[in-house]
């Protein structure tokens, strides 16, 4: 059964997935190949699907230089 409460309808025939699941015959091999590259849901909430609470981490240093010289072949 779904995590939803609410019909999953086929659009090809109008008619409501027995039990609320599409079929993994009308999944798309693509989209199939695809699915493999998202983390698992990990949410109790069905309209949350992924939560991550990880701490982020900003260790980088970050530096700048601006240079301003025209260049020219005659000597100064």
């Amino acid at each position: 059964m779904s995590a939803f409460n609410k019909k999953i309808i086929d659009p090809t025939t109008g008619l409501q997935f027995a039990g609320s699941l599409i079929p993994t015959s009308k999944i798309s091999p693509i989209s199939a190949a695809l699915a493999k590259f998202y983390p698992d849901p990990n949410a109790p909430n069905p309209t949350q699907n992924y939560s991550n609470n990880l701490a982020a981490v900003n260790d980088s240093n970050n530096y700048l230089i601006k240079v301003d010289h025209n260049i020219t072949a005659a000597k100064i």
